[in-house]
């Protein structure tokens, strides 16, 4: 057992020079060029598995990378998945070593911050953390080609900020590719949905309103799914209806979808069948609603115009 301190970017290399049959790595944070780095010193007959996390937030600060997931998912001997609630960071050679670390699998985990580390080659301790690792790969989820894409243009548009002071990524803007609804199927003017923040982030629950329509999306679930909502006088069934979907403060998404009541015994409860979705880098609702008090304090369904669809066509527009 030995104590590794930063930086620690050889010991990391030759860690992984020294698989010859298995690599597992488990990683929340993780840039492409370590990925990378991991894919050449690993060798191309050693079996590689990556337990990572990955989200829209993840991705636009520059912590997580949807390219180094393309990159290992078109990989041979390669499997990756995707851990819930992940935060452990450790990596396992040949069932033989590991490392626990309290570095991101970075440029800046493995160069610059000041990280501590444990390799092991205790066979009880290595053993135990190969346990927990094949568990947690099991209960993880396999990437969507649909998602990954998506979220590697999302990286393409945002680049990390100067240097000197700076408060979030900024974006560089290039021509959409997305089509709006044809004329012959366009829908009438619908609501700026604004989501409550206690039905998400709970046991069981979906972290956000976006990650639950994400994976309706690369389910193949939309079009035809419903998207449940509650008010106190349902508004007229029928459609399609224009709806933007808002999550704390921003808007992230524009979807179609026709309106259908529930049983009487729900009260106001009605539900939106879904048609289409499609989601943008996410956009403040103060911006869409400038001066417009219902942009900081209402909650439930803001009714659209064409001048707020008009205004968010074009400040979205080249941003997806």
């Amino acid at each position: 057992m030995k104590i590794i301190t930063s930086p620690w970017d050889q010991e990391f290399e030759r860690f992984v020079c020294s698989a010859r049959v298995s690599l597992r790595v488990a990683a929340p944070y993780y840039g492409l060029r370590v990925i990378e780095s991991i894919m050449e010193k690993s060798g191309p007959k050693v079996r590689k598995s990556f337990l990572l996390a990955l989200s829209d937030a993840g991705v636009r600060a520059g912590s997580q990378s949807a390219a180094a997931i393309m990159r290992l998912i078109n990989a041979p001997r390669c499997a990756v998945r995707l851990g819930i609630g992940l935060h452990a960071k450790f990596a396992i050679a040949d069932e033989r070593t590991a490392i626990v670390t309290s570095s991101n699998f970075t440029e800046a985990g493995l160069f610059s911050n000041v990280e501590l580390g444990v390799l092991i080659d205790e066979p009880r301790f290595v053993r135990a953390l190969l346990k927990e690792f094949d568990a947690r790969f099991e209960e993880g989820g396999v990437p969507s080609a649909r998602r990954i894409k998506r979220l590697c243009r999302v990286q393409a548009m945002t680049r990390p900020p100067a240097a000197g002071n700076s408060y979030g990524n900024r974006l560089r803007i290039v021509r959409s590719r997305l089509s709006r609804p044809s004329a012959s199927r366009q829908p009438a003017m619908g609501w700026i949905l604004v989501h409550s923040e206690d039905k998400f982030g709970g046991p069981g629950q979906d972290s956000s309103p976006q990650e639950e329509l994400d994976a309706m999306a690369d389910a193949g679930s939309i079009p035809g799914d419903t998207w449940n909502w509650n008010a106190g006088r349902p508004p007229r069934t029928g459609g399609p209806r224009t709806l933007l979907m808002s999550w704390k403060g921003h808007v992230f998404a524009e979807c179609m979808a026709s309106v259908e009541h529930l049983r009487k015994s729900s009260g106001g409860a009605f539900r939106f069948r879904l048609e289409s979705y499609e989601p943008y880098m996410p956009l403040r609702l103060t911006k869409l609603l400038p001066g417009d008090d219902r942009a900081r304090y209402h909650r439930g369904l803001i009714r659209l115009d064409q001048r707020i669809i008009d205004r968010y066509r074009k400040l979205t527009r080249g941003s997806r």
